[in-house]
């Protein structure tokens, strides 16, 4: 398992939609404003897109696939054994906006497996601090800081390439009297690192 955790707006999704866009992952986005946020709709869509991208033999899913993580493992160990030279990655998307309720005693948030074989590999972003069970024997957490100079260097780097694309830009940093570089280090100090902020004020400015 590798954890990306964040703040809200840091660019979490955004990450995890490049990565599946650009390996064609297995992936599952969790999204509490559309209600997909469900246990068994983890669980229904993780194991069609094994099936579908491993070619593995079944023609339609079993009752208990959607109930808890059994059948899940078994197909993870069949699409590694079906391609032993690739490892199999699966993007999970905001574990904080899944539901936990209904969970067994214990359980992993969305039934999880505690244990991966070798070669898979589950990506998964979540809020900082926010309280989720995931007790797995291996992990490594990752922590995009809202601080820290690469998360910043991206953010001058989004701006650029606002301003460069949007025409009526140049003449909004006319009217603010100050130099395209004096613009951008403002709004990189203004956003404090989130990405969300310049999605709206970009926009409004």
């Amino acid at each position: 398992y590798i954890i990306i955790a964040g703040e809200p707006g840091i660019g979490k999704t955004a990450l995890a939609s490049q990565l599946v866009k650009t390996h064609g992952w297995v992936h599952h986005f969790n999204i509490a404003a559309q209600n997909i946020c469900s246990t068994r709709q983890f669980l229904n869509n993780i194991c069609s897109q094994l099936i579908i991208r491993y070619k593995l033999d079944y023609s339609y899913l079993p009752e208990e696939a959607g109930l808890n993580s059994s059948f899940l493992s078994q197909l993870l160990a069949e699409a590694v054994a079906k391609k032993p030279q690739e490892s199999v990655y699966i993007m999970v998307d905001a574990l904080d906006e899944a539901k936990s309720e209904r969970l067994a005693p214990r359980a992993n948030h969305l039934y999880m497996p505690p244990s991966l074989p070798d070669g898979i590999f589950i990506i998964v972003t979540t809020r900082e601090k926010v309280e989720y069970r995931l007790v797995v024997d291996r992990s490594r957490n990752i922590f995009i800081g809202d601080d820290d100079p690469e998360n910043l260097a991206d953010i001058e780097a989004y701006i650029l390439k606002f301003i460069e694309e949007q025409s009526s830009m140049a003449q909004r940093i006319v009217d603010w009297q100050v130099t395209e570089k004096d613009f951008v280090a403002i709004l990189v100090d203004k956003s404090q690192g989130n990405f969300m902020y310049l999605v709206h004020v970009l926009r409004d400015i």
